[in-house]
């Protein structure tokens, strides 16, 4: 970390001229630092205790990030690494955009130790298979999103010592107008280089299959999400939200009650085993027919205020807003009806959605408790939707499903979700 100090040093003292330029606090001292690894339980890396014997917080503007990074002093490293006693100040992740980080942001092992203003830093202390230990990960926790951005902390500062002498040589928005003379000084300043041959190796991938933790089914239908699940469990990444947790009939029925939303019982049991996705964002069912991106499996209250959604639409998308698709042979026409409940559909940013439901007011020739696929274009207008019936039952359905697990019909593909092998 010399070099770095030196060149730190270098571009704090030529910047100090210029307004508004780079935050430089006064160094840490030692009791700070003792006091921020005993409040923590573990001993900061050798980096950023070096830094912060040099500045204990420092900044510089990030063109990349669109944001001004702060390097955190002892008391905030602390702060921002522990997890709050106040569950309304818990930030929580659900998606890891590379298989190489954990998607998680408390942990003995992970150390936040900068941020910007919608982004945490972290040292990763014990990372997946691939990733490297001692990499550093950025946490967004508005998007719930976690990501490696450096693959030391060597590396992330290094990042802000060509940031700084960037600004300084006037590129970038917003960057200052420098004298010549500091901009020829600064221009002078060698930046260290990572030799990345000196870095811990990366996590090897285990041999040993990974299996999710033994999650008994209530039924036949959970015992098909059960072989769905496990699969599950072996293709994601480590420590991916999966499935939530099952609700018991009478928890159901008392939200109902008290909240006055309808769900028929029938359906019920689709929630007994497990209450729908963990993570929102890659859809863990495929869509039947190959019609767009995997599906999201709704838990209980979100199909209920779903289908209440659906119902409240019927009269904008009755005045010519959709081209309502005739049913086919057994499904009702319209836009929706008192009696289907929508189980799935796919993240939110699909241009041309799907909606999965069951169908307990089938026309003549359909089956109580059918499963149809709703696919709309959005992308003309009047938009058009088209109806099709993908089994007569849940249970088929997730049958059918659980034999295609099975069979290696499916495949899994990371912040994708899971679709059909080509």
């Amino acid at each position: 970390m010399d070099k770095h100090i030196d060149a730190w040093r270098a571009l704090h003292e030529l910047g100090k001229g210029v307004a508004e330029c780079l935050l430089s606090e006064p160094p840490a001292n030692e009791a700070e630092i003792a006091a921020a690894e005993k409040a923590l339980g573990r001993p900061l890396s050798p980096a950023i205790a070096a830094m912060l014997r040099v500045s204990r917080a420092w900044s510089w503007p990030d063109g990349e990030w669109h944001d001004r990074v702060l390097v955190l002093p002892p008391a905030q490293i602390v702060e921002y690494s522990l997890k709050p006693a106040d569950a309304n100040r818990v930030i929580e992740v659900d998606q890891a955009a590379t298989p190489r980080v954990r998607p998680l942001v408390y942990s003995p092992t992970r150390t936040t130790f900068a941020r910007t203003d919608y982004l945490f830093f972290q040292v990763d202390g014990d990372p997946p298979p691939g990733g490297r230990p001692g990499q550093v990960v950025a946490i967004d926790f508005e998007e719930g999103v976690v990501d490696v951005v450096a693959e030391s902390v060597e590396s992330f500062f290094l990042r802000g010592l060509a940031a700084t002498k960037s600004w300084l040589l006037g590129e970038g928005e917003g960057a200052p107008v420098v004298d010549a003379a500091v901009r020829v000084a600064v221009a002078a300043i060698a930046l260290p280089v990572i030799d990345e041959a000196m870095l811990p190796p990366r996590v090897p991938a285990k041999t040993t299959v990974r299996k999710a933790k033994a999650v008994k089914a209530k039924d036949p239908l959970g015992a098909a999400l059960v072989v769905l699940d496990q699969w599950l469990a072996e293709v994601m990444p480590e420590g991916t939200k999966r499935f939530k947790p099952g609700k018991t009939e009478k928890a159901i029925r008392q939200w109902r009650s008290a909240q006055g939303m309808r769900l028929e019982d029938e359906l019920l049991p689709l929630f007994a085993t497990f209450n729908g996705q963990g993570n929102a964002k890659e859809g863990l069912l495929p869509c039947p027919l190959r019609r767009g991106p995997g599906l999201v499996l709704k838990d209980f209250e979100l199909v209920a205020h779903h289908r209440d959604n659906k119902l409240g639409g019927r009269h904008v998308h009755g005045q010519g807003g959709r081209v309502l698709a005739a049913g086919p042979a057994g499904v009702k026409g319209g836009f929706w009806r008192e009696r289907w409940f929508p189980i799935a559909a796919p993240p939110l940013d699909d241009p041309n959605p799907s909606t999965l439901f069951v169908d307990y007011d089938p026309a003549p020739g359909g089956t109580f408790g059918q499963v149809v696929l709703e696919w709309v274009r959005c992308d003309v207008h009047p938009e058009r939707a088209e109806r099709h019936v993908v089994a007569p039952s849940l249970l088929a359905y997730f049958d059918a499903l659980a034999d295609d697990v099975r069979a290696g019909r499916l495949e899994y593909r990371h912040r994708r979700g899971v679709s059909w092998k080509s």
